[in-house]
């Protein structure tokens, strides 16, 4: 009986190591989609997760979440730049954010590229170096609306790099998807 509960222990073990069985912490929400479609939603404890097809398109917690982000944004005169920043934020309450979510229907990921890259389109190449602190200013001002209409605080963010990469080959900047009707974002309410 030693050697089987033994073999099962281990067995649990590999399926953890190799990612077939993930933990949510307390306090924490994973979105999962499932070959890019929405497949579930996650609270804390123990899940099954399929590397091959599964991937967490969100993570939202009580505690405070630090992501690194970097894309390539197209500024109002079509120059193409590379921006990479860092953002710290958290829920206030998990249930206001998911549902907050669900009516936008994106994933905080696609909310900060958004945000940047509505940020980064209402500048010319040439405010980057005439006026330094012009993105960190747009950025704040779409971050922190989107953040409030999402229920999601932002703590910090800081923009740790941007670099021209308008001449290299095969460069597509980043788009978020938009409504035939509006400038903004998609939003389902």
């Amino acid at each position: 009986m030693g050697g089987l509960l033994e073999i099962l222990i281990f067995l649990i073990f590999i399926l953890f190591a190799i990612g077939i069985i993930r933990f949510v912490p307390a306090n924490t929400v994973y979105i999962i989609d499932r070959n890019s479609h929405y497949l579930k939603t996650k609270k804390a404890g123990i899940f099954f997760f399929w590397p091959s097809t599964d991937k967490v398109t969100t993570r939202i917690s009580t505690s405070h979440i630090y992501k690194y982000y970097t894309n390539d944004f197209e500024t109002h005169d079509g120059k193409i730049v590379r921006v990479s920043f860092n953002v710290d934020y958290y829920a206030e309450n998990l249930e206001a954010a998911l549902n907050s979510l669900r009516s936008a229907r994106r994933s905080v990921d696609d909310i900060m590229n958004s945000s940047v890259y509505w940020a980064v389109r209402a500048l010319n190449f040439s405010d980057f170096y005439n006026k330094p602190d012009a993105l960190k200013f747009e950025l704040l001002q779409k971050l922190m609306t989107e953040a409030i209409e999402l229920s999601i605080v932002v703590s910090k963010f800081n923009i740790t790099s941007i670099m021209d990469t308008t001449n290299y080959p095969n460069v597509k900047p980043f788009k978020p998807h938009l409504s035939s009707y509006s400038s903004g974002p998609i939003k389902f309410n």
